[in-house]
């Protein structure tokens, strides 16, 4: 079988021939131009060229952000801040072990926490460097529908939103949730204004959604 490598710049130029002698199709990195990207920078290409990655930088794909289980659907959800990715994957209700491959949900931004709403099929998902949070469906295949609920335009009082949770008061699951921000110590936004981290307040029962003050 032959198998289309994109190999990282981390790892010798030489390696495009030693997969070319296997029967391979290889790209090198610093071939296509992007270099001193960082991984994440890469995946839109990864994707869209269905490439197959080859780095000695396995710490960068490990990390999960975001994980939630869903009882309606028997699935785990989550993200990859670093891959740009929110996934999901059939699961045992009993062992949660896994029953099949992960599937896309969607992707191309930094993805971080999220809350589910199982009854309206969606979740809200945070994300850190775009200052946004973004509704998303939670079944494959919908990734055009998306959309930013919160932060487009520019919200200043939602910089670098992280975890989120539903309020625990009757009423408030999938109607108020609460987010925490960085301020954007991670990353300054275009206005290159550092804010104080926060508890953010979000009521999604009006479009477009309520983003409160911190009190």
């Amino acid at each position: 079988m032959t198998v289309k490598l994109l190999i990282d710049e981390c790892l010798h130029t030489s390696l495009v021939q030693v997969a070319h002698a296997a029967g391979h199709l290889a790209d090198h990195v610093n071939y296509l131009g992007p270099g001193s990207s960082k991984d994440w920078e890469l995946m839109a290409t990864i994707r869209a060229q269905d490439y197959t990655f080859v780095t000695n930088n396995r710490s960068d794909f490990l990390s999960l952000h975001g994980l939630r289980f869903s009882k309606k659907t028997s699935h785990v959800y989550y993200t990859s801040t670093v891959l740009k990715l929110f996934m999901r994957v059939r699961v045992d209700r009993e062992t949660l072990a896994p029953l099949g491959i992960p599937e896309y949900l969607g992707g191309d931004k930094m993805m971080d926490d999220f809350c589910l709403d199982e009854d309206a099929g969606v979740a809200y998902v945070t994300t850190h460097r775009e200052n946004t949070i973004d509704r998303m469906s939670l079944e494959p295949d919908r990734n055009e529908e998306r959309e930013s609920v919160a932060g487009n335009p520019f919200n200043e009082e939602l910089v670098g939103p992280s975890s989120g949770a539903w309020g625990r008061a009757p009423g408030e699951a999938g109607r108020l949730a609460f987010f925490t921000t960085d301020g954007g110590t991670t990353a300054l936004p275009s206005d290159g204004i550092l804010r104080m981290a926060k508890v953010l307040p979000v009521e999604f029962s009006s479009y477009p959604s309520t983003v409160k003050p911190a009190a």
